[in-house]
């Protein structure tokens, strides 16, 4: 785990010793002899905030994994694998999308869309292998889903992206790891980027 390269300056009054005036050219202790049971409680508060402060500073996730994913795969390429571990703490429903975003070269929007229409003769259809699998308390994974889906939605519309809903999956509380692997290569995909995305569907 990095830990951000930030200073934070702690003024010495916190460490018993006041702040030094313009009348003061020694800095005088406040406390002389061993440190007091309440000032030793003050000091294990003080030094508790600033480690948790260092952790949101750093970024560093001090929690499970969980919803939302998005992860990248190349469709332009079969055998593209994309994985991701995540946390569900109750009973639960998700939903399992592939994100297809629309790149900055003139008519991409118009067509993406007609390469993701089932209704066009050139639309395509997309074999994904889905695999789930639950991971116990020996941290043995059982496999919990293992699917070949053919993908053929039709495709929903959102601000530059175009978007295909793989499966809803209903799932119980656990830790589980996702895996998806494209099974066909599709050239006409190579110039745009592609998210698997997982979404909670009855979260409040």
């Amino acid at each position: 785990m990095k830990i951000a390269n930030t200073l934070i300056t702690i003024p010495k009054k916190l460490w018993g010793y006041p702040m030094k005036t313009k009348n003061q050219s020694t800095l005088t202790p406040l406390i002389t002899g061993p440190a007091t049971p309440v000032s030793s409680a003050y000091e294990i508060v003080t030094a508790l905030v600033l480690c948790l402060l260092l952790m949101m500073l750093s970024g560093c996730a001090v929690l499970n994994p969980t919803m939302p994913i998005q992860i990248p795969i190349d469709l332009s390429k079969a055998g593209s694998v994309a994985e991701a571990e995540f946390w569900i703490p109750a009973d639960d429903s998700i939903e399992l999308c592939l994100y297809f975003f629309v790149n900055d070269q003139p008519g991409d929007s118009k067509r993406l869309f007609e390469v993701l229409d089932p209704d066009n003769n050139s639309g395509i259809t997309i074999p994904l292998k889905v695999q789930i699998k639950k991971k116990g308390n020996s941290e043995i994974e059982k496999l919990w889903l293992d699917k070949i889906y053919s993908n053929k939605t039709r495709p929903g519309t959102g601000v530059h992206y175009y978007y295909r809903i793989i499966d809803y999956l209903t799932i119980k509380p656990g830790n589980y790891r996702l895996r998806i692997e494209n099974m066909q290569s599709f050239p006409q995909l190579a110039q745009n980027k592609i998210e698997v995305r997982a979404y909670y569907l009855r979260r409040k």
